[in-house]
Parts: C-alpha cells; structure tokens; sequence
C-alpha cells in the first residue's frame, strides 16, 4: 500500500511528507470516530516520550486504537524537524499501526532473545549463528526505532519457555543494546551513548563477540531527555568512560560511529591495556574514524615495547588502507612526519619478511647495500620482538659482506636487542662473516663475546672450531655454555678433549648450571663415555639445576651404568629430580625401569606422574597397561586422562604390531 511504502521510510528522514500521499494512504484504514472529549494525539504523544514503562504501554495502546488518525499525526510528526528520540519513537508506533503482523514478529523474536541472551541454552555456536540471522541485523537500520522503543520503555517481564516448560524473566535493555551495537549508525550510537550514561556495562563477551551486558539505572524519561544532547556533547561524555573496564567497548564504539576524532589520542592511550576482549573495541574504533588516526597510531605502533602492546594499533593499522603506506614510504624519503627510522620499524611490523626490502627498494633504489641504509636498518635493531627484527635482519642478510663491518661494530652495542639482531644478521650472511666474529673473540670487548659465539653456532661451521674451542675459557658463563653447544653441533672429535676438561673444571660453572648444560649436553651428543663418572657425581650435587644437566647428559654418555643411579634418582626427595629421572628412563627405553615408573604413577606432584606415565609409553611394555588404566579411570583432569589414555593406545599398538 502507499501508506506502508511512505511510512516504512527510514525514520531519520526529516523532509516533510506529502500530505496528498498520506491522505491517499490512510483512506485504506478504518475510520475511527473519536469523541471530542478524548485526549488528543499529540497529548499523548508527549506524554509517551516521558513516560514510565508501565504507563507508556497504557498510552501506546491508546495511540495504537485511534488507528488513522494516529499514523496521519505520527507521519507529519516525522516530517517535521523533531529530534532523533522524538522520531524514532513515532516510527515504532507507525509500524505498530500500519504493520501490526510485523511488529508483533519483532516482538516475538526480541522476547527470545532478551531471555536467550542471558540463558545458557543460546550460547555457543547455535547462539552464534541464530543472531548472525536475526532478522533485526537482516534488516539493519529499519530495525532501529523498534530497537530504540525497547531500549528505552520495555520493562523487564516474565516471558514463557516451551522447551523447558518454564519462565524466564527478560532482559530487554540489554538485548536491545547489543542490536544496536552491531547495527550501528548515528541514532543507535545516540541511544548506546546515553545507556553508558545510565550506567550500563559490558561483562562478558557472547555470540563470537558479542556484548553480555549489565543493565542499571533509569529508563522512560531518562532516555527523552538526554536525547535533547548534541553529538558534540555526547562524545564529551563518552571520554572519561574510556578509563573504566565495563564501559570503554560501548564507549569506545560510540566514539567511532561518531567519527570522533577528539577520542583518537584517548582511544590509543585505552590500547596499552591488556584486556584483548575491550581493546578491540578501542581499535575497532580508531579504524572507523579513519585517517586522522594513522599518524597517531604509527607513532604509537614505532614506540611500544612489546608485541602486547602494539597489537592492537598493528590490527588496527592493518584494517587502514593505503594512508599507511603513504605516510610510510613519504617519511623514508623525506623524515616526516615519522622519521626515517619510525618508518622503517612501522614498515618491519605491519609488513611481511620481505617488506623492509621493497620499501627500500622502492624509495631508493639499490639502496639495500648502501652504507646509509645499513648503518638505518643496525639502529631499528633496537625494538624487541621478532615481528620486528626478522624483517630487518632479511634485510641486513641481503646486504651481504657489505654490511658485515658495521653490524660487528653492533655486537658491541650497550643495547641489547641490537647485539642480538646484529648476531642474527651476521648468522643469515654465512661463513663469510666468521673471520670478523672469531676476531671478536680475540680483540673484542666481553660484552660482544656471547653474541659472537651465538653467530658462530648459528653458521655451524668447522671454521670456527679453535674460536669455539678458546671460548671454553672464557670467564661468562654464558659464553661457555653456547660455545659448548655449538662444538656439540659441529661435532668434530677435536673438540672431545677441551669440552671434557671443561667439564672437570668446576671453575668454569661453578654453582651455576649454565656452563654445566651446554658442556654435558655436547658430550652427550659424542656419546663421550669419559664423561660418565664426572657426571654420575654430578647428578647428586646438592644444586637441583646441575642435577638436572647431569640427568638430562647420563643416558648419552653410558646408557647401561646410568640405569641404577636413574633407579635411585626417581625417589629423590626434590621433586624436578624425580620428574627428570623419570624423563631420562624413559629415554633409554630399558624394561628395568618400568616397576619404579609403575611407582611413580602414584607420585604426589602431577608431572612426575606424567613424565612416568610418559616413559612407560617409550618403554612399551604391557605390564604398565593394569596400572594406567585404573589412574585414567580415577584421574579428575581432563588433558591428563587424556594423555594417559593416548599411552596406553600406544603400548596396545605396540603391542599388537608385535603379534603380527
């Protein structure tokens, strides 16, 4: 009908309707004869915006039985400039007059939801595909008003549930909210705003995302007269809510369908918290307003100190088209309005590995190898975390030769990072680099001795075994005890004898188990049976950490004479010692062991019941199957019950393939 075409227009439509067509349109409706002492419309009307949610019930009943004559008044009244609450709430009731049918379908799935939304039987992924569906987010924004009239005047009431043949009391304020949210436009971001005015919350996050909210304070009047706020001002109000757990997602999304850009260095300072579920809501918004928020956001993005930390302006940046780059390959040409070196970190974060390398490429050619470059790239080594550094380092890696010199000069760096990342680099460029790094050894200061070595291991090369094997006498242990390693990976016999001397001379680790595990770790990887007595001694030093490197070493170096002491170890009082015996008998694979592992099932510490249970499926043997059954049966913890079980499979495999 042409009533129902014109006045299922969107209700934010302020040019006046044509009278002609509304009278055309009405002459469709019943005709209702109206006694001259009957209140009139526009009385209740007014009344209606200020009423409780009892008495507007009562009064929209009213409004709805003058039929004709109400959807003639309530049309002219949306034509007119009314403010966006007044309108909204006109096209509720217009719907309710002219589409009767649709309305009380709204009605009926609202009322699912505003139980559902709080009643565990909608969660999961069921919940999650029924809103996606809903016919509120179908419709989008001609859903608004209706959403609005419950927000603002439903009251909370005890709703039917067939499917478990019982009541539930409805949440309608929160439903209504949670629709608008991810409806979105300006009026349900009017009508959100003045919710987190009213004191309602988030605290819980549903349906893939969705809000779970706490409902409190007023509705009816409230909503009228904070609706006569302008935009301006509602934002003003959403600011401070920024710094409060509960109200930042609403706030914050408020903000973005506003486009605020007041809220841009707010928002970015709400992104150093660590709460993921609210943050994304702040950089959900910084995406919305767009491009005024890049430059804050990279800034923000170059000056984190941790992955943490620049996530979310990295996902947000991430969503933020090519202003990004813009801004990015303007300010590695020119400096600003980053600098050169922001730049270029931004480029290392939000790029992939290759990224820094095309962006050089693209601003200045060939610049990969130019010293300039480099000496760029060595000092965007600063910033932590591998989202970082692998980039730049491709990028160093790709300089080859030319960048060594500089990036040995980095391994001297007080910044730590950067001695890292330069080590990493001189790895990527291969033996060429290994003269300088063994001079670094030589000459070098001892704060670029343990990054040298980390290099030298990393190119695993035969070259380097007289550096490496010198470094067994440096005085940091830390030195030693990747030295030690990296002879252990090489595995030339020469280094046999240095790594065993190391190994008796407590000297080089004393009371600290640094040096003790690369040293034992590499003879046991020559499967040394020199080295088996020093640290059969060691496994009962009163340190449990060089215990434990004397353990985790004994299976390689004297697989049979370590079974006993293994045996004795598994009842030690500390215990890691336990659990570490038990990991190593497990690793020698020997039937002897399988009654103490049986024992140590019924340990008091959960891993060395694991790490047993663990063992016995390396073993293999059936005389554990008894034994792991009755604690998978008894066992309350899921993952473990879990992993027993997945030992037993095991065993029974073993077992079967061995009968075939």
């Amino acid at each position: 009908m042409a009533l129902t075409q014109t006045l299922n227009q969107s209700y934010a439509a302020k040019a006046a309707i044509p009278l002609l067509t509304i009278v055309v349109a009405l002459s469709t409706l019943p005709a209702k004869v109206v006694p001259a002492q009957q209140e009139s419309i526009d009385s209740l009307f007014t009344r209606a915006l200020v009423a409780d949610p009892n008495t507007y019930a009562a009064v929209r009943k009213k409004i709805i039985a003058r039929g004709s004559e109400a959807a003639y008044f309530l049309a002219k009244y949306r034509g007119r400039e009314t403010n966006w609450f007044e309108r909204a709430i006109a096209s509720a009731l217009t719907m309710n007059i002219i589409s009767p049918d649709k309305y009380r379908r709204y009605q009926e799935e609202f009322d699912k939801w505003a139980c559902g939304i709080y009643f565990p039987g909608w969660r999961g992924s069921y919940a999650n595909d029924a809103f996606k569906k809903s016919q509120f987010l179908t419709i989008g924004q001609k859903s608004v008003p209706f959403l609005i009239e419950k927000l603002s005047f439903e009251p909370s009431r005890k709703i039917p549930d067939r499917t478990v043949k019982g009541w539930h009391w409805s949440q309608p304020q929160g439903t209504a909210l949670v629709f608008l949210k991810y409806i979105g436009g300006e009026d349900a971001a009017r009508a959100v705003a003045i919710s987190v005015m009213n004191g309602f919350r988030v605290s819980d996050f549903e349906y893939g995302g969705n809000l779970y909210v706490v409902t409190r304070g007023q509705v009816g009047q409230y909503y009228y007269d904070q609706s006569k706020l302008s935009d301006s001002q509602l934002v003003d109000v959403m600011l401070p809510f920024l710094k409060q757990a509960g109200s930042l997602p609403l706030a914050a999304w408020v903000l973005g369908e506003f486009k605020a850009t007041k809220a841009i260095d707010p928002l970015i300072e709400s992104l150093v918290d660590y709460d993921t579920d609210r943050l994304r809501f702040s950089a959900w918004a910084l995406v919305k307003i767009g491009d005024p928020a890049v430059l804050p956001l990279l800034k923000t993005l170059v000056t984190a100190k941790s992955y943490k930390t620049r996530s979310w302006p990295k996902h947000a940046l991430e969503k933020m088209g090519k202003l990004v780059s813009e801004i990015q390959n303007e300010s590695l040409r020119n400096g600003t309005p980053l600098t050169r070196k922001e730049s270029l970190i931004s480029i290392s974060i939000l790029g992939d590995n290759s990224a820094v390398v095309k962006s050089l490429e693209d601003v200045w050619p060939g610049s990969v190898t130019d010293e300039k470059a480099i000496a760029l790239l060595i000092s965007c080594l600063t910033m932590s975390g591998v989202d970082v550094t692998v980039p730049l380092r491709n990028a160093l890696v790709q300089a080859g030769d030319s960048a060594v010199p500089d990036l040995i000069k980095a391994l001297s760096s007080p910044n730590r990072q950067t001695r890292f990342g330069a080590a990493g680099a001189l790895a990527g460029i291969g033996t060429t680099s290994i003269p300088s790094l063994v001079k670094v050894l030589d000459e070098g200061p001892p704060i670029a001795h343990y990054h040298a070595v980390l290099a030298l291991r990393s190119i695993g090369d035969r070259q380097a075994l007289p550096a490496l094997i010198m470094a067994l006498g440096n005085p940091d242990i830390y030195v030693v005890g990747e030295a030690a390693r990296a002879l252990g990976e090489i595995k030339d016999p020469a280094a046999k004898k240095p790594l065993l001397k190391a190994l008796e001379h407590t000297s080089y680790w004393g009371k600290n188990a640094t040096a003790l595990f690369g040293i034992a770790g590499a003879l046991a990887k020559f499967r040394e049976p020199r080295a088996f007595d020093t640290l059969a001694k060691l496994a009962k030093d009163e340190n449990w950490l060089i215990r434990r490197a004397a353990i985790e070493a004994l299976p390689g170096v004297g697989q049979e004479r370590s079974i006993p002491i293994l045996l004795e170890l598994i009842k030690h009082e500390h215990k890691s010692t336990r659990g570490d015996a038990a990991i190593a008998l497990g690793k020698l694979r020997d039937p002897r062991a399988v009654p103490a592992l049986i024992t140590a099932l019924s340990d008091s510490e959960r891993f060395v019941n694991s790490w047993a249970a663990w063992s016995l499926g390396e073993i293999g043997d059936a005389r554990a199957l008894p034994y792991l059954r009755k604690i998978a049966s008894e066992e309350k913890n899921e993952r473990l019950r879990m992993a027993i079980n997945k030992v037993i499979s095991k065993i029974e495999s073993a077992r079967s393939q061995t009968k075939e």
